[in-house]
């Protein structure tokens, strides 16, 4: 899901797991509730056809992994937890 929204794809998923830290419901992907197949292809057929929301989506993709998944912040955050551990020792 997060290789997806980086490569600008909207994505559906399931409701399973972290699905909802991955996904912005209705600003990078759909989520739909497990085992209804009814509302999952009712939502890739809304995807197919309007095509203003699937752009929007795929817009939204790339900044959102990149605040919230890219290797630099994800460096960041573990650099900051290191020193506070290193600071609490003192």
């Amino acid at each position: 899901l997060i290789e997806a929204q980086a490569s600008g794809v909207p994505v559906i998923s399931t409701d399973v797991g972290g699905v909802r830290d991955i996904v912005v419901e209705e600003e990078t992907g759909v989520i739909v509730p497990v085992g209804d197949l009814n509302t999952y292809v009712n939502q890739l057929r809304i995807l197919i056809d309007d095509e203003k929301k699937r752009l929007k989506m795929s817009q939204n993709g790339w900044p959102f992994v990149r605040d919230r998944f890219h290797y630099e912040r994800l460096v960041h955050d573990m650099e900051k937890y290191y020193k506070e551990l290193l600071q609490n020792r003192r």
